[in-house]
């Protein structure tokens, strides 16, 4: 017959079991605790740092393409201070009522007017300086979304891709290699999608990735890499697809304008002609951004 265990090793044993069973628990592996928050249903929203990288991207595409196409506003800012300056100068002289007056007011007044022109000239004729600070304000950004990012679950191999072609951006707009610099631009903004991809975020991120594709493929084209602009068309109608199953009754016109403009611009890329490439992926872009706004809004 067997003898009877003592109560207080019952009770022993039954705390060790509970304690056990907790730790267990709380060692969850953390892809299932992020699969676990996805899986909840709640939007997450993405830290502020991974949202600022992207206006500051966006913004330096502009100041780039405003320069690649001429100057842009940076040419007509300088036209119209020295339409100004003269301007201001001509009325100060017919002003003046003695030949002494004249000459000493005209002295004055072209001292200021080419003051105030050389003024307004350095604020627009540069904006590689711009460019450069908002690159600064990035690096300060990604130092903070760094310890973010890797506790969400970002690869090594993602931190350390990003990190590379933030430094390789610095470098080409240092050099002020204003091709590269778009092309490098994009590149960086290709790894943003998938930081925004550890978060439940109200639009899925793959509007992000057609975007980049998108934008990428009129770069190409404008390098006269035909092949590669096409093969980036074709990686923006498969994210497309996947990301229109996500849309609403409420916004298929948007969609439906999407569908459309992939496909010509689709056409426009097989034909290898630049100016239209230009057109119809800009009217895409367009179009992109604003079915982006619309879920957001609606959401």
């Amino acid at each position: 017959m067997l003898k009877k265990i003592p109560l207080y090793i019952l009770i022993i044993f039954t705390l060790l079991i509970f304690l056990f069973t907790g730790c267990s628990q709380n060692k969850q592996n953390p892809e299932m605790q992020r699969q676990s928050a996805k899986d909840s249903g709640e939007n997450e929203d993405p830290p502020e740092q991974l949202k600022e990288i992207e206006k500051k991207i966006e913004k330096m595409f502009k100041d780039l393409t405003s320069l690649a196409k001429g100057g842009g506003n940076v040419q007509q800012g300088q036209n119209q201070a020295q339409e100004q300056g003269q301007k201001e100068q001509g009325q100060e002289q017919q002003g003046q009522k003695s030949e002494q007056e004249q000459g000493q007011g005209q002295g004055q007044d072209q001292g200021h007017g080419q003051k105030d022109q050389q003024g307004q000239e350095q604020q627009v004729q540069d904006p590689w300086k711009e460019i450069s600070a908002g690159i600064h304000e990035i690096h300060v950004q990604w130092n903070s979304l760094i310890p973010v990012a890797a506790k969400k679950g970002a690869s090594n191999k993602l931190i350390e891709d990003f990190s590379n072609a933030l430094n390789d951006l610095t470098v080409k707009t240092a050099e002020r290699n204003l091709e590269e610099s778009l092309i490098f631009c994009s590149r960086f903004y290709s790894f943003i999608p998938d930081f925004y991809s550890l978060y439940k975020t109200k639009v899925s991120p793959e509007i992000k990735r057609i975007r980049h594709f998108s934008r990428n493929a009129v770069l190409l084209a404008g390098k006269g890499d035909w092949g590669q602009a096409s093969l980036d068309v074709s990686s923006a109608k498969a994210s497309w697809s996947l990301f229109k199953n996500s849309i609403k009754p409420e916004q298929q016109e948007s969609a439906n304008k999407i569908d459309y403009s992939i496909y010509e611009f689709e056409k426009v890329v097989n034909d290898k002609n630049l100016l239209l490439t230009e057109i119809k992926g800009n009217i895409l872009l367009d179009n992109l951004e604003n079915l982006e706004k619309e879920m957001e809004k609606n959401i």
